[in-house]
């Protein structure tokens, strides 16, 4: 059991949980961005367009939980670099599209949400 101590640092620190898209996203991939469609709620009402490493990061999610350092690896290997050198600039983005209700995260051991 994860007492609330262990959860606020885990909801504090993006490196310790895991993502995915949201399943009540649409996404298309035109020419190099992402267009994802919120279906339910947004902040914006409308669709967003991701580019560059957002959009990178878009594609390297799924609609099964991964953990960070999994998300890292596959970014990494894309851009030929280190996980440990793009791992700020992805918790950075990965928060950002949580608060735009694009992914969502859990704790670990929630996988079968």
């Amino acid at each position: 059991m994860i007492s609330g101590e262990d959860a606020e640092k885990m909801a504090e620190d993006p490196r310790l949980l895991l993502w995915r898209r949201r399943p009540d996203t649409a996404s298309v991939d035109l020419n190099g961005r992402v267009l994802v469609l919120p279906l339910d709620v947004s902040p914006m009402g409308s669709p967003y367009a991701l580019r560059e490493s957002v959009a990178a990061t878009w594609r390297a999610l799924d609609d099964e939980p991964l953990d960070f350092s999994g998300l890292a690896d596959r970014l990494a290997r894309l851009h030929a670099t280190d996980p440990g050198a793009i791992a700020d600039d992805l918790a950075r983005v990965l928060s950002g599209l949580e608060e735009l209700l694009l992914v969502e995260s859990s704790p670990r051991g929630e996988e079968s949400r």
